[in-house]
């Protein structure tokens, strides 16, 4: 891979003076630093893995369509690099949708890009077959899934993308209109985990540098440095089958923007500019973070006295729901919330309640926890070296509840009679730590048995 950090040269037809511009002095390559350089100042950072540190400067992933948004993101990046403390690894990737004209050029501009930089740029295309379904929102997630791809499991990734301000606009539009509750009629998150949720962890971080920026910003900067760049022209029909959100870029945007421009306008920071429709946006956002910060201390309060007991009301499901897509990348479906809340209304001892994403919320022994995965195998099959909780292995997936009886100790007796015998209730014993040697326990929570 190469490294970054070699002298640059201006890519063909650009002019000479690209490279003196100073990202402490531009706002877009400034930001850009500024999203970066806490992910280089970490001494240990988690890898893809999930649990493996690593001291290596992180692997970043930048998803480049051609158009102005990404290219500006590209272009502004190169602009940072030098100014990072450590040399990343760079992989390019584009995606040919195949699915209007002009997609080649689009590919042989960013193709181009890539091959005339010093040194050249590592770039992937992923092209989506005729024979493929197609909406917005499966190529949104094939896309994702082709990042993540080029993750390296030995670094820690971060995946890039130019997503602006406008973007964020249409995006709160867009999920307020389909009903979306307080939660989740949100705008997008400047970052946020990418990938499997627990027990595989995050395999990449995802980044939105340019979120603060409107498009008019970028559009300013790519053109002040003549910067070329692809026209998507189904962009910029209001009425192209299938794209909502056109509809908002195109004529509910200007509209409300309109309607709103007799409002007193706040200063604006250097390069940002932009409507009052975005600032209360942003608002709202700030508003809705704030809850989902109150939330966070439910789910919290949850985990460390794991009750299960009562059943929630609007604010609890929505903190049952914040739980669920924390733990697993993805918002449980309303219906799994609705069907969650009343399990627990009924108070049942034990129960199980598919969220999605391969994942279970289980009450077992009054104790409310996400489980991964059937776990058909007994403790001692599941267990690996060192110690472990018996409701960390059930909760990921390893180890079967109904199996737990057949687990022996060392001295001949039932794991589960000696912690009753040592006054354990059902629920401590999930908490127990228990250390297995050649298919016997050894050891509960630290005492030898």
């Amino acid at each position: 891979m190469h490294s970054l950090l070699a002298p640059l040269r201006p890519p063909r037809g650009a002019p000479s003076r690209l490279l003196s511009i100073s990202p402490q002095l531009d706002p877009i390559p400034s930001a850009i630093l500024s999203s970066l350089e806490p992910h280089f100042d970490t001494p240990s950072r988690v890898t893809s893995s999930g649990d493996t540190p690593s001291s290596a400067p992180p692997h970043l992933i930048l998803s480049c369509s051609g158009g102005p948004d990404s290219i500006c993101l590209l272009r502004s990046l190169l602009l940072a690099l030098p100014s990072l403390p450590s040399a990343p690894s760079l992989q390019v990737v584009h995606f040919d949708h195949s699915t209007r004209a002009g997609t080649a050029d689009d590919r042989a501009l960013v193709e181009g890009l890539c091959a005339s930089s010093s040194p050249p740029l590592p770039l992937s295309v992923h092209t989506l077959g005729p024979s493929e379904p197609f909406s917005q929102s499966a190529a949104r997630d094939w896309r994702y899934s082709r990042l993540l791809s080029h993750a390296l499991p030995s670094r820690a990734n971060l995946v890039l993308t130019g997503h602006h301000r406008d973007d964020n606009t249409e995006t709160f539009l867009h999920s307020l209109l389909r009903g979306a509750g307080p939660l989740r009629a949100r705008g997008i998150a400047p970052e946020r985990p990418l990938g499997p949720g627990r027990p595989l962890g995050p395999k990449a971080l995802l980044l939105r540098p340019l979120l603060r920026f409107p498009k008019a910003a970028l559009l300013s900067f790519c053109a002040a440095n003549s910067w070329r760049y692809a026209t998507d022209p189904s962009n910029l029909s209001s009425h192209t089958p299938g794209y909502f959100r056109n509809t908002l870029r195109n004529s509910v945007v200007p509209a409300l923007e309109r309607a709103l421009e007799a409002r007193p306008r706040p200063a604006l920071g250097e390069g940002e500019g932009g409507g009052e429709l975005a600032r209360v946006v942003g608002r709202f956002d700030d508003q809705a973070r704030e809850l989902g910060e109150f939330l966070d201390g439910e789910v919290r309060r949850w985990e460390e006295g794991n009750r299960a007991g009562g059943s929630p009301g609007y604010v609890g499901r929505l903190a049952l729901a914040k739980w669920v897509l924390a733990a697993t990348g993805a918002a449980p479906p309303e219906a799994a919330v609705k069907r969650l809340a009343a399990q627990m209304k009924e108070g049942k001892k034990e129960w199980a309640v598919d969220v999605g994403g391969g994942a279970q919320v289980c009450r077992y022994g009054g104790v409310l926890f996400l489980r991964w995965g059937e776990g058909r195998d007994s403790l001692i099959e599941a267990a690996p070296p060192g110690r472990r909780t018996i409701l960390g292995m059930v909760r990921d997936g390893k180890a079967s509840m109904d199996r737990l009886g057949d687990v022996r100790c060392k001295n001949g007796k039932r794991a589960v009679d000696v912690m009753r015998g040592r006054g354990l209730s059902l629920e401590e014993r999930l908490f127990a730590e228990i250390e297995v040697e050649d298919g016997l326990v050894v050891a509960i929570d630290g005492d030898v048995v």
